[in-house]
């Protein structure tokens, strides 16, 4: 199966590529949704995990700062887990929905949203994690000097910057090579379905 769809994707990349058989495209489409499913979960998890030490390791009710700070964070993971869940695959286990136009278009809206949510919502993302930390920052180090907050505050952006920008580039470049031929194909089989 993967080196069936390893061939099929190059040779997608080419020329188009003649549609997979119905068997081969509801297993890619479970595969997807299932290696999905599980980043759902390792989100959720980072999430509770990250709230968990915020709450633990920052006085929140010492400073507005915090306070503020902290909301930020929350509110970005919060957008993007809704980001993440409200779009799954549904799950594919008869052959025949592969000629159903709803189905169709609900599954290509499932893949097109899981590449805006990487293209468009990881920056929204970063930047609120970003405002939150410089924000919590203000307090947290008001005991340096001007400089030292000026190099703490342009050096935890910038890592945030090159890290999320070259996971979101990683990310969709990995889309463009699986998600997009996928689009093609469930959008030519529902044109087949229309005419």
């Amino acid at each position: 199966m993967k080196d069936e769809l390893k061939n099929w994707q190059q040779s997608w990349q080419q020329e188009k590529a003649p549609l997979p058989d119905s068997n081969t495209l509801l297993q890619m489409l479970n595969k997807m949704e299932a290696k999905a499913s599980r980043e759902r979960v390792l989100i959720l998890l980072a999430f509770v995990l990250t709230i968990g030490f915020l709450i633990w390791v920052l006085p929140l009710f010492q400073s507005a700062y915090f306070i503020t700070g902290f909301s930020l964070i929350a509110l970005a993971m919060v957008i993007l887990l809704i980001r993440l869940f409200m779009h799954k695959l549904r799950p594919v286990n008869r052959i025949d929905l592969l000629d159903n136009k709803t189905f169709l278009q609900q599954q290509i809206k499932s893949l097109r949203w899981r590449m805006r949510t990487t293209a468009v919502y990881m920056w929204v993302y970063a930047f609120l994690l970003m405002a939150g930390i410089n924000i919590v920052y203000l307090d947290a180090l008001s005991d340096l000097s001007l400089s030292g907050r000026l190099v703490a505050h342009g050096g935890a952006s910038l890592f945030i910057l090159i890290i999320f920008g070259w996971g979101v580039r990683k990310r969709l470049k990995k889309y463009c090579q699986e998600l997009l031929p996928l689009i093609t194909t469930l959008e030519d089989m529902q044109q087949a379905t229309e005419g």
